[in-house]
């Protein structure tokens, strides 16, 4: 079970937390903004404690009313505290996050090597994002997901084309970033 709070940083006071409905009707957080500071956040405490190092991936969806896409999670145990940034989809629609729990998605806070292991707490922040009263981050149906053996095929989420857009085929079904030349 995750125990959520709000994360103070350097406002006044600690954003306040409520339940609301998430996507599909399940069961959300909302974390909120009471006053002006930077950097404030999520808290979400395991208990008991999770050992991260059994999973291959973090599963949740978010919501909020914040400029910027990109949100930081910091998972802190018992060897340390690590931390990687995800993209956290548009704003006032519910976005799937998928986030893998691997040394290259990760940093070590103070040099450390990024390990994986029992945690107790995670914080999620929108980096200075969040730092006027009413803004808001909600999040819904937060799901560890085991790790597999073998091979899996890959979902794409989201492509977008640096550049100009290329052709893309007859029916626009190919991807052609690059050189493509005749199958």
């Amino acid at each position: 079970a995750i125990e959520w709070s709000g994360y103070q940083a350097k406002a006044v006071s600690a954003p306040k937390v409520s339940a609301v409905k998430g996507p599909d009707g399940k069961n959300a957080v909302r974390i909120e903004a009471t006053a002006s500071g930077k950097y404030q956040g999520a808290i979400g405490k395991f208990t008991p404690p999770v050992d991260f190092s059994k999973y291959a991936a973090v599963e949740f969806y978010v919501r909020h009313n914040i400029t910027g896409k990109g949100m930081v999670i910091f998972l802190e145990s018992q060897t340390g505290k690590v931390h990687g940034n995800f993209a956290s989809g548009s704003s006032k629609k519910w976005s799937k996050v998928v986030i893998p729990l691997d040394k290259d998605s990760f940093t070590a806070q103070r040099g450390n090597t990024v390990t994986f292991s029992e945690t107790h707490t995670m914080r999620i922040t929108p980096f200075s994002n969040m730092s006027k009263k009413g803004r808001f981050m909600e999040f819904a149906d937060f799901k560890l997901l085991p790790k597999t053996t073998g091979t899996k095929q890959l979902k794409v989420m989201k492509y977008v084309h640096n550049g100009a857009k290329p052709t893309s085929g007859e029916n626009g079904t190919t991807l052609t970033d690059g050189n493509k030349k005749k199958n």
